[in-house]
């Protein structure tokens, strides 16, 4: 909790100096920094950061540099300085570049670049970084990371009214922090997906992720996303027509955006409350909120702060070719002198040389056969995987069939039981025989595991990421999920099942509830994707 963490930074603070090391200049300045960013105190944030990195720099710590240059970037994001954000980006980026560090120290950046030009609304621009990002930390196999970058990819769609495809991002991202067990991380995840909510007009779903949000902010005391969920709450109240309510939710919300400093969001609660009090009459306060909007959004955006944050970005691509055209020219040159050099002693080393080249002929021929004999051996060996995986499918379908016909044949053998009851003469000779018949034929467990094997095998594991979404599924609910999966309808599913088809309806209506899925998204649609 952000005061208890006070405590402790400054029995820290209070140590480190009575040590009169100058090693912990630099900790002491990012570590309450952090704190203040914490509490959403943004000016006093970036006083600190700014003075880790004049420390780090100092001392030549580069590493350090670049992340209070990152952690000062989303602060002056948040104060809605963005030319001061970009400046502060782009210099970690080129830095970083220029000395090579590794794709992972650049994702981040990409991901600070990305916000930055969403918010400017150069959206496509900011979903090139945010892919970077994205190719990145899949390679990696960075979780968290990925989860934050779907994220932030979600948040561009959405301003590009392509909802769907946001929502898509979004799901990816909380299927991640769940299973990471990231609680702390949903709430301006949920808040995200209720935006998208409401712009295809499902207002109750909206509602939900909003007060969920709310609820997880106020427990994890995340003041920025506390003012943005009542905001949103406003708006929904607003659309609703109860005006009152949503002045409320905005008042609460440009309180803490006022409090924090949060320009953006000072400007948005301002043009929400003056609109709620147009709606009441009351148009004198709807004035004073609306020039308190308009004098923040100019300074906001002025033209000629975009023009030169555009440079910023111009500049840096810019440079990044000059610097691969310099390198290539060294390459050049480089190679020129060689020749030169190999041309003044062309005679003595004649022979040589023609030895050489005889001899890389002969390499080249070499390796040229060995790429051909790998190409070709690689072909084989796709194509036999395909076949596998052809007759792996055949065999799935087989299985299907087969698991069908039994029961649709126990089935009928109920049904002719159940006439032999009718006739005593029949029952007689033929009870015995048909029971131990039917208990045979339904023995189909050993038939589910060897369905299951080949299931698996085509569908890439169908069972193991099901339950990384629902780690409590059981078994019948296993083998309800893998039947949809095969896109089988109800009645073969309850022939399988030996159920009624309303058993199925029932069934697959319990385990999408089970699986956490909104009213909107469809069962066998969301079994498909996985």
């Amino acid at each position: 909790m952000p005061k208890e963490a006070k405590r402790y930074l400054d029995s820290f603070t209070s140590i480190a100096n009575t040590c009169d090391e100058e090693k912990y200049i630099g900790q002491i300045a990012r570590y309450t920094g952090n704190y203040y960013k914490a509490v959403s105190n943004y000016e006093e944030a970036a006083k600190y950061y700014s003075k880790a990195i004049a420390h780090y720099n100092k001392i030549g710590n580069k590493k350090q540099t670049h992340r209070n240059l990152r952690y000062l970037s989303h602060v002056q994001r948040r104060l809605g300085r963005y030319e001061d954000a970009m400046q502060s980006a782009m210099r970690s980026l080129k830095e970083k570049e220029l000395i090579g560090m590794d794709s992972l120290d650049l994702a981040v950046d990409y991901i600070t670049v990305g916000n930055i030009h969403g918010e400017l609304k150069n959206y496509k621009l900011s979903n090139t970084y945010f892919k970077k990002a994205i190719a990145v930390y899949t390679l990696k196999n960075k979780k968290s990371q990925l989860a934050n970058a779907y994220m932030n990819a979600g948040i561009n769609f959405n301003r590009l009214k392509e909802h769907d495809s946001a929502l898509t991002y979004y799901y990816k991202s909380k299927y991640i922090y769940k299973d990471l067990k990231r609680e702390e991380k949903l709430p301006l995840l949920y808040i995200n997906i209720g935006v998208a909510h409401s712009r295809t007009k499902n207002s109750d779903s909206a509602e939900y992720y909003y007060k969920k949000a709310l609820a997880l902010s106020e427990k994890f005391n995340l003041i920025a996303n506390i003012s943005l969920s009542s905001n949103n709450l406003g708006y929904l109240e607003r659309k609703k027509g109860n005006h009152k309510k949503a002045i409320a939710y905005f008042t609460r919300a440009l309180k803490i955006a006022e409090k924090s400093k949060m320009q953006r969001r000072i400007a948005l609660s301002s043009k929400n409350i003056s609109s709620s009090y147009a709606a009441l009459n009351n148009y004198p306060k709807a004035y004073e909120f609306m020039r308190l909007y308009s004098k923040i959004n100019d300074s906001l955006y002025p033209t000629e702060s975009l023009e030169r944050i555009n440079k910023l970005e111009v500049q840096y691509q810019t440079e990044k070719k000059e610097t691969e055209l310099l390198i290539k020219n060294n390459e050049i040159k480089s190679l020129n002198q060689k020749i030169e050099i190999g041309n003044l002693t062309k005679i003595a080393f004649a022979i040589g040389m023609f030895s050489c080249i005889a001899i890389a002929a002969l390499l080249y021929f070499g390796f040229k056969q060995r790429i051909k004999k790998n190409k070709i051996e690689r072909e084989k060996q796709q194509t036999i995987l395909k076949q596998e995986i052809e007759f792996k499918k055949k065999e799935l379908a087989s299985q299907t069939l087969h698991l069908v016909q039994k029961n649709t044949f126990i089935q009928e053998l109920k049904v002719n039981l159940e006439k032999i009851k009718k006739s005593p003469e029949l029952f007689k000779v033929e009870f015995r025989r048909l029971v131990m018949l039917l208990k045979k034929e339904s023995a189909e467990d050993k038939d589910w595991e060897v369905f299951k094997s080949y299931f698996s095998e085509v569908h890439n594991n169908f069972d193991h990421k099901l339950k990384a979404v629902y780690e409590d599924i059981n078994e019948k609910e296993m083998r309800l999920a893998s039947y949809l999966r095969m896109n089988l309808s109800t009645k073969e599913i309850a022939s399988l099942l030996n159920v009624l088809p309303e058993s199925v309806l029932k069934s697959k209506y319990r385990l999408k509830k089970k699986l956490g899925l909104d009213k909107d998204i469809d069962l066998n649609q969301f079994l498909s994707d996985l």
